[in-house]
């Protein structure tokens, strides 16, 4: 089973750089909330949420990471970070805003979908699509965020292997 605590603290050390626990309230300006739900299907075929804490290979989970500039200063240069861990595989379509930027790597990032260059057989490149199982991140460059305003990011992942921390 994949254990999503686990993951949301390295989702906040990963995209906040903030510590697991804090003592005292926050003093950081831009303030982040991730949401995950796992999507459940009724035999009607009506979606409905429910808890994600334990998920299976065949899951889909909907994560929601929201940023909130807490502060009385307009930040500039915001960008929305969301992590996807091994053994899930990113929902194309999901993705919301759709203008965002994915990465292979959680380093390195280029405008969605991405390509790669394969070798054929007779040893001309080609420009192929990667597989949206192999994304392991995505980012949205949201510019500058006025005081308490908020934008949220959104993408479904579906569980495709069972992974232990």
């Amino acid at each position: 089973m994949l254990q999503f605590r686990t993951f949301f603290s390295l989702f906040l050390v990963l995209v906040a750089g903030l510590p697991l626990a804090r003592a005292e309230p926050t003093t950081e300006p831009l303030q982040i909330t991730l949401i995950a739900q796992k999507i459940l299907i009724d035999d009607q075929g009506i979606e409905t949420f429910g808890t994600a804490d334990r998920a299976e290979p065949g899951d889909i989970v909907a994560y929601a990471a929201t940023y909130h500039n807490v502060s009385s200063r307009p930040l500039s240069g915001v960008n929305g970070m969301l992590p996807i861990p091994e053994g899930m595989e990113l929902i194309p379509g999901s993705i919301a805003p759709a203008d965002f930027e994915a990465s292979l790597d959680g380093v390195s990032f280029a405008p969605a979908p991405l390509q790669r260059t394969v070798r054929l057989a007779n040893g001309t490149l080609e420009k192929r699509p990667v597989p949206y199982r192999d994304y392991r991140a995505l980012r949205w460059k949201m510019g500058d965020l006025s005081p308490s305003s908020k934008q949220t990011v959104n993408a479904r992942v579906r569980i495709v292997t069972t992974v232990t921390p």
